[in-house]
């Protein structure tokens, strides 16, 4: 873990003086949830996950030297699939290391549609980006939390990033679900439930922001998707909450099956409810 908290630490400094831009989501923003003042931290460590993903909103007029700022601090290109400009990772050139960042901006056509016809990589910013179905969720309200070299061993001082808002972060989730594979998906699963136990006294706060701020960005189809999933998903145990557990064993954790799809269907009902 100590590595792994390194490793995420020379991603930040290599791109300090953009965070203002910038939003970490993925498992990376799941776990620095834990550094909220009101986050209540269980003994379990977090989900592990190799993968940085940093969102670029579409608004953003980035330098371009994202690039060479990465390159610089030892962050190595590798290209995958057939796009034009391939997939690309940033991965981190060291011996064992298996940690990279992937850059991301949301795949939206007029009215906010998903754009079929356009392709599913860009650049910006001198990095190459990939369009991803409903990430502008992720972008709405994000949160701001401040990281400190005495929590995070690298760090040269400490600095804020922006991290998608926890009911963003869910309502995403339950959105691209049945697009993911098994394996993804049981790991999604994990993410909503260490939320909902990381955030679980402030979800009457939860609710409100999805009221009146979240609801309301979006447009009103996908706001009653959001709604439907979050009443109904989470009713009965499925191979998906199974997988979950299995996940959680793996990583040493004991957590049954119901326990899991108990604490996400309470937490789904507090945020998501129409009043």
């Amino acid at each position: 873990m100590d590595d792994d908290l390194d490793h995420f630490a020379r991603l930040v400094e290599a791109l300090r003086p953009y965070w203002g831009h910038l939003v970490i989501v993925g498992g990376w923003a799941n776990r620095l949830y834990r550094y909220r003042d009101d986050a209540h931290v269980p003994p379990h460590p977090p989900l592990f996950t190799t993968d940085a993903d940093i969102a670029i909103p579409t608004t953003s007029a980035l330098p371009s030297d994202l690039r060479e700022r990465l390159v610089a601090s030892g962050f190595v290109e590798e290209f995958e699939g057939d796009d034009t400009p391939p997939v690309t990772h940033y991965r981190l050139g060291e011996e064992r290391s298996g940690f990279y960042a992937e850059f991301l901006i949301p795949k939206v056509g007029g009215g906010g549609r998903l754009d079929k016809r356009s392709q599913h990589t860009a650049e910006i910013g001198g990095v190459v980006v990939q369009k991803l179905r409903y990430l502008e969720i992720l972008l709405i309200e994000p949160w701001r939390i401040k990281l400190h070299p005495g929590v995070i061993r690298g760090l040269v001082k400490p600095i804020v990033v922006r991290v998608p808002n926890a009911v963003s972060y869910i309502a995403q989730k339950l959105l691209i679900a049945p697009k993911r594979r098994s394996a993804d998906r049981a790991k999604d699963v994990l993410y909503v439930h260490d939320t909902i136990e990381l955030l679980g006294a402030t979800l009457s706060a939860l609710g409100v922001l999805w009221r009146d701020t979240i609801r309301p960005a979006m447009p009103q189809k996908t706001a009653k998707t959001i709604t439907t999933l979050a009443t109904g998903s989470f009713s009965r145990v499925t191979d998906s909450i199974r997988d979950a557990r299995a996940a959680a064993a793996d990583a040493g954790r004991v957590i049954s099956v119901e326990e899991i799809r108990a604490r996400i269907e309470l937490g789904l009902r507090e945020i998501f409810a129409e009043e």
